[in-house]
């Protein structure tokens, strides 16, 4: 593997000394050790970018807008849906999609014929969106989708439906967004709300965050002592608050603070 860094001339995998100016042929040896220390560096880049954006875990990166990759219908809607462009780590690599795409690429997506289905969009390390077909069933379950993916939508399809839309019409298909976000800017930030807009009366145990914020990162305080959380207060899955396993009396002060991880 090349040494990777500063370029240093007197390096052989750093310069052209590999090679003879005109030289015609090149051996095969020279040719693969070439390709195989931009190949070996190349994956060193991969794998740094997705320890250090999210801890080697798959995700799309967005800058905010929440469009990156997102799965959407056509302007008119048909069995067709189109994937915007955007970047996402499938670990270890970054796959990015630079245009607006349909897929399927031909065809249609077929509909199911006596009870509803559920289809997976996902994309591949090699950048490739794929759909997954699932089996259709009275409460569908979503099909599985290969080793090294990460999904971004699931479609609800109905019996003979003949468009698929971004809400559910309760007669054709839907889509539901399942990526994974991680700002891809300024992420990883301390918030700046400190309290949340649900005020205490004493029965509501459910409180949210401004931002969603980054998974254990959360704290959270009642009346300025530090809750623990399992045994005071549940994360929600969403990382957009908070449930108290009690509901804080009337008149309570509760405040929090935490990292955010999507704007």
């Amino acid at each position: 593997m090349a040494n990777l860094g500063k370029y240093d001339a007197t390096r052989e995998s750093h310069s052209s000394s590999l090679f003879i100016y005109g030289e015609v042929p090149v051996s095969s040896v020279k040719l693969n050790r070439w390709n195989g220390n931009v190949d070996a560096s190349l994956e060193a880049l991969n794998r740094a970018i997705s320890r250090l954006v999210n801890l080697d875990r798959n995700a799309v990166l967005d800058t905010g807008s929440g469009g990156s990759l997102k799965v959407i219908a056509q302007p008119t809607p048909n069995m067709t849906v189109r994937i915007l462009a955007g970047v996402g780590i499938v670990h270890p690599y970054v796959v990015a999609r630079t245009t607006i795409e349909t897929l399927p690429d031909e065809g249609m997506i077929e509909p199911p014929v006596s009870a509803p289905r559920l289809d997976v969009i996902y994309v591949s390390q090699d950048g490739e969106a794929a759909i997954a077909t699932g089996t259709e069933g009275a409460s569908p379950v979503a099909p599985a989708i290969p080793a090294d993916t990460v999904a971004l939508a699931e479609i609800y399809l109905r019996p003979g439906c003949t468009t698929i839309k971004e809400t559910d019409d309760g007669v054709n298909g839907y889509i539901t967004d399942l990526r994974a976000l991680v700002s891809a800017g300024p992420s990883h930030r301390h918030s700046v709300d400190r309290t949340p807009p649900e005020i205490p009366d004493g029965e509501n145990v459910h409180f949210s965050t401004a931002l969603q914020f980054q998974s254990g990162t959360l704290e959270v305080f009642l009346n300025g002592v530090l809750q623990a959380v399992t045994t005071d207060y549940t994360e929600e899955e969403a990382c957009r608050g908070y449930v108290f396993h009690g509901p804080p009396p009337t008149g309570s002060i509760i405040q929090h603070r935490y990292l955010i991880e999507q704007e």
